[in-house]
């Protein structure tokens, strides 16, 4: 969040005492990688550094899911089948497998996401592609929107990335019926009066504009935003 408050350098100082407290957490590894390629412009350099490591360091699976995860699968596909190599029973070995089987075996894909969200409840990426599987792939909307539920309960995870799924799949099962979007707008509303979180608020404002089309309450909870931090815009955190 530091990050797209504007302050990349002090996310990225943040980050790098993560991963010197902890040299094999791999989500500290992953948001290093975000900031240096998307909020300071060093993609090169970044890629540089964690090739420099593998090559160093050739049986560390933690820096070869770090920065192969974004993956989908077709490019890196060697990098990992090395991670389920090294480290098969890791969590995120079995999203490593699940990238490179997803295509083919979508349903053997799953369990392997499955596996991985058991091990790392906190693991954001699994959950998403296991509910793009679920619902795109297997067709299994109430599987998916169960993945969603469990996601959003996940409190490690942002607001803005484990709650917009649920209630967009909610939508969808209802097919985008009157009742439903009533019910999401009411809590919405709930959740915004009970909140002064920026996230959260971020996520609710997020439902208004993209799921409910509703562009007089999202100004509402934007004014809300900008009480807290009168500093925030709505393109806070994109990356172009």
């Amino acid at each position: 969040m530091l990050a797209e408050a504007d302050k990349p350098f002090a996310a990225l100082a943040a980050v790098k005492r993560a991963r010197a407290l902890s040299p094999d957490y791999l989500r500290a590894h992953i948001e290093y990688i975000n900031i240096k390629s998307n909020f300071l412009g060093r993609y090169d350099d970044v890629q540089e550094e964690y090739e420099s490591l593998i090559r160093r360091h050739p049986k560390n699976a933690v820096y070869l899911m770090a920065i192969y995860y974004r993956s989908n699968g077709q490019f890196g596909r060697q990098f990992l089948t090395r991670v389920v190599e090294l480290a098969p029973a890791w969590a995120w070995a079995h999203y490593a497998k699940a990238l490179l089987i997803k295509q083919d075996k979508p349903e053997i894909a799953t369990s392997e996401l499955e596996l991985c969200i058991d091990s790392d409840p906190d693991a954001n990426e699994a959950y998403h592609l296991l509910i793009e599987l679920q619902e795109r792939g297997l067709q299994r909307l109430g599987d998916a929107i169960r993945t969603a539920e469990r996601l959003a309960a996940q409190i490690n995870i942002r607001p803005t990335l484990r709650l917009p799924q649920l209630w967009r799949l909610r939508l969808v099962k209802a097919q985008q019926s009157k009742e439903a979007k009533l019910a999401l707008r009411e809590e919405l509303s709930q959740l915004a009066s009970g909140t002064s979180e920026l996230d959260v608020l971020q996520a609710v404002r997020a439902a208004y504009t993209n799921l409910l089309s509703d562009s007089a309450n999202a100004k509402l909870i934007e004014d809300r935003i900008r009480q807290i931090d009168s500093t925030w815009k709505p393109e806070r955190g994109w990356i172009y």
